[in-house]
C-alpha cells in the first residue's frame, strides 16, 4: 500500500512506516515511543527470576539444614521445619505466578494479533509527531497510540481492568 498523506499535515515527506522504523533501528529514543505490542505469551515464557532466585535459594537452604538434622537436635528441626514451609510456600507462590500470568496471556493473545495487524500498517509523521492508520485516518500522538489506534492491551474484567467500586 502506497503512504498516503497525513491526516494532520497534508504531507508526505517525512513518513515513515512503524515497522520499517523499527527494522532501521538507528534511532532509540524513537523505536521505545513506537514499539510493536509485546506478544502476551512471552511474559509467560519470562517470568520472574526473582521468583526462580527465591525458589533456587529456598532449596539450597533446605538442603543445607537438611545436612544440619543429621545432628538431630531440636533448634536444628525446628528451622528446618521452618525453612521447609519458606519452600513449599515459594513454590506455591511460583506455580500461581506461573498461571496467573498464563492466564491473562491467553486472554490477551487474540487482541494482540489483531493489535499486531493494525501496527504492520501504521506510519509516523515526523512533523507532526503523529502516528496515523492510512486506512482509517485516526491519529495519535506516540505515547498514546497503543490504546488510541491499536486498543491494545484491552482491559479484561477480572483480569487487568480496575475493580469498580461499590456504589451506596
Amino acid at each position: 500500500m502506497a503512504a498516503k498523506p497525513c491526516p494532520s499535515c497534508g504531507a508526505l515527506k517525512g513518513l515513515s512506516k512503524l515497522s520499517i522504523i523499527m527494522q532501521k533501528g538507528e534511532e532509540t529514543e524513537l523505536i521505545a515511543r513506537l514499539a510493536a505490542p509485546m506478544n502476551p505469551q512471552r511474559s509467560v515464557k519470562n517470568l520472574s527470576s526473582r521468583d526462580f532466585l527465591l525458589f533456587v535459594g529456598l532449596a539450597f537452604v533446605m538442603t543445607a539444614f537438611m545436612l544440619a538434622l543429621q545432628s538431630r537436635s531440636l533448634g536444628a528441626l525446628v528451622i528446618y521445619g521452618v525453612f521447609m514451609l519458606f519452600f513449599i510456600a515459594g513454590a506455591v507462590r511460583l506455580f500461581l505466578n506461573y498461571w496467573r500470568t498464563r492466564k491473562v496471556a491467553e486472554a490477551l493473545t487474540p487482541a494482540w494479533r489483531e493489535a499486531a495487524l493494525i501496527w504492520n500498517r501504521l506510519y509516523y509523521c515526523r512533523a507532526e509527531d503523529l502516528v496515523f492508520d492510512p486506512r482509517t485516518n485516526q491519529t495519535a500522538r506516540p505515547d498514546e497510540y497503543h490504546q488510541v489506534l491499536l486498543h491494545y492491551p484491552p482491559l479484561l474484567p477480572g483480569i487487568n481492568a480496575p475493580k469498580e467500586k461499590p456504589t451506596r
